[in-house]
């Protein structure tokens, strides 16, 4: 079977991901959750569409500075930034972004670096996850 490749956003843009073999984690979550989008937006699709706009654009800057964060082992930025990412996730119905964040919260105290690299790099896949399916979903009108 052809590895399907996609190129994942920001920090990780010149590396190359084989969606066949990535693992999502022990969690079972959507990449993008509609249902919770809407009832976070009353309802509202234009609100919606302008949240995940605005979302992958600060997720992307935020995955940024949390890479430079995690490079310089700054615990309280690498925490303020992850329940940033953590929020904005929650309002646009991006379960495993959010499911993600949470668990680079958790692993902070332990100050062990490597999981947070690994999650780091999970959090900018699933990002990239997102950010194909809203642009799909944006462009043919069914967000």
């Amino acid at each position: 079977m052809a590895a399907a490749l996609f190129r994942a956003p920001g920090l990780f843009e010149n590396r190359l991901f084989d969606i066949n073999s990535v693992e999502r984690g022990s969690f079972n979550l959507e990449v993008f959750d509609r249902t919770i989008a809407l009832r976070q937006a009353n309802g509202d699709v234009e609100l919606v569409k302008e949240r995940c706009e605005s979302f992958s654009k600060s997720a992307d800057v935020a995955l940024a500075s949390l890479e430079q964060a995690l490079g310089n082992q700054d615990s309280e930025s690498i925490a303020r930034l992850a329940r940033e990412l953590k929020a904005g996730s929650t309002e646009v119905g991006a379960a495993g972004l959010e499911e993600l964040a949470t668990q680079l919260v958790e692993v902070l105290p332990t100050k062990d670096w490597n999981e947070m690299s690994a999650l780091l790099t999970k959090l900018a896949m699933e990002l990239g996850w997102f950010q194909r399916i809203i642009d799909d979903r944006v462009c043919s009108g069914n967000l």
